[in-house]
């Protein structure tokens, strides 16, 4: 397992050398995070996190909003991978993780739909270039706003969106080193630093689970909550 601490390209200086073992180490870390909510994995080879008690964890309205908008970023991530041009992709990128960023942060309950305006990979390219979306008469948002008639399940949703933002890593590998520009550079900071946000919630989430689930199991070893005289609760 790679370190789940991995810096930022922010904390790295940002330099061409330091971008493919950054984006590995972030692949490494989402395919990670799928796979501890797959029921039979350890977490940091600690304590198994079982399905029930992963359903008991996200089993709340908090979870469950965070699934919908889970679910939103990986259509609109996804969509862009369509984008040929990686600049034009990583733009574009960015535009939808801010976009995220202030739904996540919003309180005032939007406008629902089944399915956002459909947008072509052109007026999606076009938004990368930097044109502004009013000029480009492109929706306010290139964030998806699918509204399902069902609800989402939550590791169903984190999974697939781990399984997007792999793709966008490894998509933004394929630029050669001698097309990496400053601007691109700075581009991909900004992107990751919005990743490593996601990932941060994640482990919030996950590492709690694992500390209940250990402190159970001490109680079971030591009914009376102590260990070596001391409380462990």
């Amino acid at each position: 397992m790679e370190d789940l601490s991995a810096p930022s390209l922010a904390e790295t200086g940002g330099s061409f050398g330091s971008l493919a073992d950054l984006a590995h180490k972030r692949i490494a870390t989402f395919a990670y995070l799928r796979k501890l909510h797959d029921g039979n994995s350890y977490y940091l080879s600690t304590v198994l996190l079982p399905s029930d008690a992963l359903a008991v964890l996200y089993d709340n309205t908090k979870t469950k909003k965070r699934a919908i908008k889970w679910f939103n970023l990986g259509l609109s991530l996804g969509s862009l991978l369509l984008v040929p041009n990686h600049i034009e992709f990583l733009k574009a990128a960015n535009s939808v993780m801010m976009d995220y960023e202030a739904d996540m942060e919003s309180s005032k309950p939007g406008l629902t739909r089944l399915f956002s305006a459909k947008k072509s990979t052109s007026d999606l390219q076009s938004a990368a270039l930097g044109g502004s979306k009013e000029s480009l008469a492109l929706p306010a948002s290139l964030l998806e706003s699918a509204q399902l008639p069902f609800e989402i399940d939550y590791v169903q949703a984190l999974s697939a969106l781990c399984d997007i933002f792999m793709a966008c890593y490894n998509k933004l590998m394929e630029l050669e080193e001698l097309e990496q520009s400053t601007v691109f550079l700075e581009g991909l900071l900004k992107f990751d630093t919005r990743a490593k946000k996601i990932i941060g919630l994640v482990l919030l989430d996950v590492d709690q689970l694992a500390k209940n689930l250990l402190r159970e199991e001490l109680e079971i070893i030591n009914p009376t909550n102590t260990l070596f005289g001391e409380d462990v609760r």
